[in-house]
């Protein structure tokens, strides 16, 4: 939880290239709002897909909208 009650969102990207980099999600979900981490590759995602830490709850939809998108 953050300093004001409020939990990270985690928005889980599937069916992603290999292509795609940590900074091409930190751009894309930036527009939704503030990103606090991605990962990409990391040992318990499967490969083509991404996590991305996002730091407050209403922008989740924005968030999977733009997900879609990718």
């Amino acid at each position: 939880m953050d300093d004001d009650g409020t939990a990270p969102v985690h928005v889980l990207i599937v069916g992603i290239s290999r292509n795609v980099q940590v900074g091409h999600l930190e751009e894309i979900f930036g527009k939704a709002g503030h990103v606090i981490a991605v990962k990409l590759g990391a040992r318990k995602i499967r490969d083509g897909a991404a996590l991305i830490e996002m730091e407050d709850a209403q922008v989740n939809s924005h968030a999977l909208c733009l997900g879609m998108c990718v």
